[in-house]
């Protein structure tokens, strides 16, 4: 299973060190004869915290304000992260974030079951829309994180991912759609285990 490095940083500092954090560039168009634009992603934790932050090259962002649900971010520009309890996805956790901050998080199991009455406890988004694209970081409480059993034995099983809106308003083909993973399959799918690799937190 493939793997990414969280480094620890000492709770007491008042920012968070994202140089100290390993690059994560291997982002690419599983389902596209073309290179993706750039999308670099870093995690960082401490004693309360998992931090992440993504920066997405995107020279057309589409999103606006949600109207009056949060799957509406479904048709917008967005980074999204999912986190297992184990290989086969017998419980999974997602979080879809937009361009300017809006979340759509939901619970699951292996195969799309979906329940958006869900939401992540406690937690915290900050994003920027810059010259280049966007930002898009937060944070997750640990507690969170070991309550849902899904910090085992300082591992998390992890899928990352971006979609990228070409055509709004299009769910079936206004996207292009992006993994750090390939898993090889005909048509594009974040929701199967082939998705997923592992974070592996260091002391």
């Amino acid at each position: 299973m493939k793997t990414y490095q969280v480094n620890k940083f000492p709770a007491s500092l008042s920012t968070v060190p994202w140089h100290t954090a390993e690059l994560l560039t291997d982002f690419s168009y599983p389902w596209e004869n073309e290179k993706a634009p750039k999308t670099t992603f870093r995690a960082l934790w401490d004693s309360n915290y998992l931090y992440f932050k993504y920066d997405a090259v995107d020279k057309n962002i589409f999103t606006k304000p949600i109207d009056k649900n949060k799957e509406e971010i479904n048709h917008h520009d967005r980074i999204e992260l999912f986190f297992s309890t184990d290989a086969e996805l017998s419980k999974y956790y997602c979080l879809e974030i937009d361009a300017i901050g809006q979340v759509m998080d939901f619970q699951s199991s292996h195969y799309r079951n979906l329940d958006f009455n869900w939401s992540w406890p406690n937690l915290v988004i900050e994003s920027n829309l810059n010259d280049k694209g966007y930002t898009v970081s937060g944070k997750i409480t640990i507690s969170s994180l070991k309550q849902l059993k899904l910090l085992n034995d300082a591992a998390i099983i992890t899928g990352l991912y971006r979609a990228n809106c070409i055509k709004p308003g299009d769910l079936e083909e206004g996207f292009k759609w992006m993994s750090w993973i390939d898993p090889n399959t005909s048509e594009p799918d974040f929701h199967i285990p082939e998705t997923f690799g592992k974070f592996v937190l260091t002391e």
